[in-house]
């Protein structure tokens, strides 16, 4: 079959490893992949008028496509994509909306995109979605897409091939760019708790300006504090596997995944990881059985040792302006009450003004011993990481691949989006990192 493998862009990335993947596996099955490139349409867009992206593919792609798999449709990064969509849908092309993440999830920002645009989610015999996770095929199947078009197809782990360097010391690495929900400032909670002689590491900067100035506050924070943590690490592919091999330890802070890659790539590399559990994501690799490492799900702080009165402001105007950017009411004082009901918050969950105070005045006698005991152990434990192997990948598209090429073209209706936002805007899952 002939296949077209549709995203924004193919800048350095987590989907763009999985497109990568997909490309490797499809060829391998005998198809003709096609991954149109420099069109600027593709890019990021925000204006509607900006031009017709339909006819700037079929330009790009003249002899046309069997299957058209679509990376993220739904996340809300460029207006076109919807019109795109729909547009193929009713041409009668077979399509795959492979759904990495959801601008109903966090990205009120990339919403506002969406939320005046009539048709966002497609429901048709011949078009299909795929999940990375069951968190959101089950979300979507509750939401009204039939289940037998929502296909599991979670990311393949791609070798990472041998590791040269050692650790020499104990060396904490936390392989990601430092986007603001990858939760730096708990990293640095960390160094400033943990047993002398112990160094933490951020990989990457942000790629996106927009965060690079929490990424510097951090930075600069560390820095004046005297902590024993370094930002930017990385400058080519060889310098991070270097740095995968003088890892003694992974680590992972982030208070959002879309797949959770992190939990799952240590195991490649035989290094032990330490941190947040996400039990949305995870709940995954447990049914398998397979133990994260030393992890925890929060680390909860004292209402004493917050200035609440700043908290609740800096909570009710937050959780406002999200609920508003996706055009919803919110009792923000109820949720109030019920974010502060349990005692505690979870440091994760803090603002960057609050992290930073509390790193700074206050001691977690827990947190010192957990690290302690995390640091101590070096070794990982084998795990069974096959399902997220690249031949199961195989199997698993080569499937899903199957039931969309045998699929009839159907009549075309849509999805009511406000179904989907409400599967994933409640106030309790208001975080602030998030937004």
């Amino acid at each position: 079959m002939k296949i077209a493998l549709i995203h924004y862009h193919l800048r350095a990335g987590g989907v763009t490893r999985v497109i990568e993947s997909q490309k490797q596996v499809l060829e391998q099955m005998g198809h003709t992949v096609t991954i149109p490139e420099g069109i600027p349409l593709l890019d990021y867009c925000r204006d509607p008028e900006k031009g017709d992206l339909l006819a700037a593919l079929d330009a790009a792609i003249p002899e046309g496509a069997d299957i058209w798999v679509i990376h993220n449709p739904v996340l809300g990064k460029n207006v076109l994509f919807p019109d795109l969509i729909e547009a193929l849908a009713r041409r009668g092309e077979r399509l795959l909306l492979q759904c990495h993440d959801f601008a109903e999830d966090g990205r009120p920002s990339n919403y506002e995109l969406l939320r005046d645009r009539g048709n966002i989610y497609p429901l048709a015999e011949h078009v299909h979605y795929a999940f990375i996770n069951e968190r959101d095929r089950s979300r979507l199947i509750k939401a009204g897409i039939p289940e037998t078009r929502c296909h599991a197809l979670p990311n393949a782990l791609n070798p990472t091939g041998p590791l040269f360097e050692k650790p020499t010391r104990t060396q904490v690495f936390y392989p990601v760019r430092g986007i603001r929900r990858k939760n730096l400032g708990e990293l640095c909670l960390w160094a400033a708790h943990a047993p002398k002689d112990v160094h933490f590491s951020i990989a990457r900067a942000p790629e996106n300006p927009a965060w690079l100035p929490v990424h510097r506050d951090w930075q600069r924070f560390a820095e004046e504090n005297e902590l024993p943590i370094e930002f930017d690490v990385v400058g080519s592919p060889d310098d991070f596997k270097s740095w995968l091999g003088r890892a003694s330890h992974i680590a992972t802070t982030s208070v959002a995944e879309g797949f959770g890659l992190t939990f799952l790539e240590p195991h490649l590399i035989g290094k032990p990881l330490i941190g947040r559990d996400l039990p949305e994501i995870t709940a995954d690799f447990k049914k398998t059985g397979l133990q994260l490492g030393n992890t925890y799900q929060s680390i909860p702080i004292p209402l004493r040792c917050l200035d609440l009165a700043q908290l609740q402001q800096d909570f009710l105007i937050q959780l406002k302006d999200t609920f508003s950017a996706y055009g919803e009411p919110v009792d923000a004082p109820a949720a109030w009450q019920k974010f502060i009901s349990k005692g505690a918050v979870d440091f994760g969950n803090l603002p960057e003004t609050h992290q930073r105070d509390m790193i700074k005045n206050h001691e977690l006698p827990d947190l010192r011993l957990w690290l302690s005991d995390a640091l101590a152990t070096h070794e990982l434990n084998p795990q069974d990481i096959s399902p997220w192997s690249l031949p199961e990948y195989h199997n698993r598209l080569a499937e899903s691949l199957s039931r969309v090429a045998n699929s009839k073209i159907g009549s075309l209706d849509f999805l009511e989006k406000e179904r989907v936002l409400k599967s994933f805007l409640h106030p309790d899952r208001f975080h602030f990192l998030r937004t």
